[in-house]
């Protein structure tokens, strides 16, 4: 019997599971340790066409992708985050392999010193969270100045 195209297999209705379930879980861990901003942070909406949002969205400047696997590829995982921020946050890939304890985060060492740098305030403090660093300043502002 052939299977209709379209029409998911236990299989991969239960690795979606375990997914949303690794994304639920990023975001409550987020919150908790997030507290100024915890009701902006949340699962993100997933679409199988496109990135529409990072996997757990609301904190500021960074595109947060979770996977949750046997062994998921770690630099699969990041250049997806990267590829989707384009340029617009931090690339963040968050990674728990199945039955482990923690999870790793992966973001590039350019990004990593930057935060730092504004962290230990080498750099000036960032003025609209991590995104003011990341973008221009927009022309509306200029000219107020």
């Amino acid at each position: 019997m052939t299977r209709l195209l379209g029409k998911p297999g236990k299989r991969g209705l239960a690795s979606r599971r375990k997914g949303r379930r690794g994304e639920q879980e990023v975001a409550r861990i987020l919150r908790e340790g997030l507290p100024e901003i915890a009701d902006t942070i949340r699962r993100g909406w997933q679409s199988r066409v496109g990135c529409d949002d990072p996997d757990v969205c609301g904190v500021p400047g960074f595109w947060t992708e979770v996977k949750t696997g046997k062994q998921p590829n770690m630099r699969a995982a990041y250049k997806q985050a990267l590829s989707a921020a384009k340029g617009r946050a931090f690339a963040l890939a968050v990674i728990q392999d199945d039955r482990a304890r923690d999870r790793l985060c992966v973001v590039g060492l350019k990004d990593f010193l930057r935060i730092l740098r504004a962290a230990y305030g080498y750099t000036e403090p960032l003025r609209y969270g991590v995104q003011a660093e990341l973008f221009p300043e927009p022309e509306s502002e200029k000219a107020a100045e």
